[in-house]
């Protein structure tokens, strides 16, 4: 690529009033007139339409305005080579504006665009043809238009950390170039290029520390050479990459919150806006009186059975494993149903001044006297002497 005016489709058919007004805040290369000027007569309407997006939206919005995006650009373009051309001429808007060119990522990023072609024509792989070829000439893009070059980088590493496959894997087939594109990032040496940096390490750095782990820290070498070596660096260059080291230390999470603080002192609020603030000691503040707290509270002891504080037990030996308080003596006399023998049935017609109740049962761990009495001798039933020998050693 020798100059950025061959990138433009049809630039030459323009007519004499085709210049639009240039977006605010982009600047005018010295050299040749660039193709955001005079494609945007052509295809206005499109990059105006991916100007409206926000990649702040919420899934919903942003799907929609997705679809609208895509009908326009049915309507728009009549055949392949015009969704070509008209993707191409977007792109080049990109070049010249960082803000636009996160809007196209987050559009050829979604998963919409993983299959969805307009007039058969795939905006996921024109993205790609178009970054591979800037990535190929990024030492020349470099030298003749660093703007250009770090929208590039820019559009790499936002694409790197959103985009992924049909199967929800991520593109690592993108993790060396943008290395290496980050490391002509740091070789440049300028202000604009080290924020950059940084910016983009941080976004990635996670990931590049898992797929790329050695190519990462020799890449954390060459960032401490060059605070080291480099003498004539300003002094808010050398904050980027002295925050880039830190940031790598902590594994590209949350700093502490002292370090923050000095970097958010000397950057500013607005450059640190990016990273992630560290976060206060968390705790619980109520907005409702203590009424309510003791109202939800009685609330609770309404559901629990107990007793009155004020009531005495009256069993000397508290059951064990029970919630609930209950007289000593029904506790002793209800202690559950006995096992009971075949011939349990024939108690029934015996008086209770000759048996007494189950718990009034004589056994011999008691220390009582058994009686003499016995109960009736039934023929081809042993079942009664079955039920003696359950009542002495179980009551």
């Amino acid at each position: 690529m020798s100059s950025g005016a061959g990138r433009g489709r049809g630039w030459l058919n323009l007519g004499k009033n085709a210049e639009p007004p240039r977006p605010m805040g982009l600047a005018r290369p010295p050299a040749n007139p660039t193709p955001v000027q005079q494609v945007e007569c052509k295809y206005k309407g499109l990059i105006e339409k991916v100007k409206e997006m926000n990649v702040s939206d919420d899934g919903i919005m942003f799907n929609k305005k997705l679809q609208y995006i895509q009908t326009y650009w049915v309507q728009e373009c009549g055949s392949r080579e015009d969704v070509e051309g008209s993707f191409e001429e977007l792109y080049n808007a990109c070049l010249h504006d960082a803000e636009l060119a996160s809007k196209l990522v987050a559009l050829v990023a979604s998963r919409s665009c993983i299959s969805q072609e307009i007039h058969e024509c795939n905006l996921r792989h024109q993205f790609l043809k178009h970054l591979q070829k800037d990535f190929e000439n990024s030492n020349q893009l470099q030298t003749t238009s660093p703007l250009m070059f770090r929208n590039c980088v820019h559009m790499l590493g936002e694409f790197y950390s959103k985009a992924r496959s049909s199967k929800g894997e991520l593109f690592n087939i993108l993790a060396t170039p943008l290395l290496s594109c980050l490391e002509l990032l740091l070789t440049s040496k300028s202000l604009a290029d080290l924020t950059l940096f940084t910016t983009q390490l941080f976004l990635n750095g996670s990931t590049l520390k898992t797929t790329e782990p050695e190519d990462l820290a020799k890449l954390s070498i060459k960032i401490r050479t060059v605070v080291v070596g480099e003498l004539q660096l300003v002094k808010e260059a050398k904050l980027w990459l002295l925050l880039a080291l830190d940031l790598y230390n902590v594994r590209f999470g949350v700093l502490a919150p002292e370090v923050y603080k000095f970097y958010e002192d000397q950057l500013g609020s607005a450059a640190m806006v990016n990273f992630q603030k560290p976060h206060d000691t968390l705790s619980i503040q109520t907005l409702h009186s203590s009424k309510v707290l003791d109202s939800f509270q009685s609330n609770v002891n309404v559901l629990q059975i107990s007793t009155s504080p004020t009531e005495a037990p009256q069993n000397e030996h508290p059951p064990q494993n029970s919630g609930f308080s209950k007289d000593a003596s029904t506790n002793k006399e209800k202690t559950g149903r006995p096992i009971l023998g075949v011939g349990a049935r024939f108690i029934k017609n015996k008086s209770s001044d000759e048996n007494g109740t189950w718990n009034s049962k004589s056994n011999s761990a008691s220390g009582r006297v058994h009686t003499n009495k016995k109960p009736p001798t039934l023929k081809n039933n042993k079942g009664w002497e079955h039920d003696d020998r359950f009542e002495n050693d179980y009551n």
